[in-house]
């Protein structure tokens, strides 16, 4: 491992067809993926990573995604994705993201993200400066075009169907809840196929409250107003699992279907 402190991390991936939805892009949940994986690479070379967590029986959790979204990547495309640490406070730290197309270079999106570090038994938050203090040593002042906003707030008057949906199995990851990117697609499956040959998502600000875990019932609640969409996924006994809004805008050309 190197010596030097790790203060921005950067790869390059191709965006595959087996990777792209409907529309040859990126799905949503898949942006949501590759921040995770991106974030983790960082993490594990930088020494603060799963290995390094689970020695004081801790693991990271994302707490809030807002990212501006110019456009995603299509098939058989090339991108080039920035993170690092922008600061990191007693129970949380904020990590930035910014995605350019390879060929161009031009900025594709912008995010910032927060993360706690959990502890596996009390499932409360760690002090991050008292145990992992190698983060202190990886901060990048480096900014992005956002700003973190007021969080989005539960939705009071309903305006479209409740989606209902119990987790499964496959929704579980290693810290045996619900898998983030899991409430991603439910979210941008309340929207059909039509709906996104013509829209396409240029903001997303979604909040992580209470972990879902296996055969929990969930409820998908949305309030459209115009080219917002405020939503809230909560189970049973008001439990809120998280709470998201987000932005569409029309696509300068309709998506043709092909096949």
């Amino acid at each position: 491992m190197s010596t030097e402190p790790i203060k921005q991390y950067t790869v390059t991936n191709f965006q595959a067809a087996g990777m792209c939805n409907g529309q040859g892009e990126m799905p949503l949940a898949g942006l949501i993926d590759v921040l995770i994986q991106t974030a983790t690479g960082h993490a594990n070379k930088a020494g603060f990573g799963y290995a390094g967590l689970i020695e004081h029986n801790c693991s990271w959790v994302l707490s809030r995604v807002v990212a501006k979204i110019d456009s995603l990547p299509v098939i058989n495309s090339t991108y080039i994705l920035d993170t690092w640490v922008e600061n990191v406070g007693r129970l949380m730290t904020n990590r930035n993201f910014e995605m350019r197309d390879a060929a161009t270079g031009n900025v594709m999106i912008e995010a910032k993200t927060v993360w706690c570090a959990i502890n596996l038994d009390t499932r409360r938050p760690a002090d991050l400066p008292a145990t992992f203090p190698g983060l202190l040593e990886v901060i990048n002042p480096r900014k992005v075009n956002i700003e973190l906003g007021p969080k989005p707030r539960p939705v009071r008057e309903v305006t479209d169907p409740i989606d209902n949906y119990r987790f499964r199995f496959s929704d579980i990851d290693l810290n045996r809840h619900v898998n983030s990117c899991r409430y991603v697609e439910l979210i941008a499956d309340h929207y059909g196929m039509e709906f996104y040959d013509h829209n396409r998502v240029a903001e997303l600000d979604i909040v992580f409250h209470h972990e879902a875990l296996f055969n929990q019932q969930s409820y998908l609640k949305v309030a459209t107003d115009g080219e917002t969409a405020s939503i809230e996924l909560s189970g049973d006994s008001d439990i809120t699992f998280c709470l998201a809004r987000l932005r569409y805008e029309r696509r300068r050309q309709p998506i043709e279907n092909n096949f």
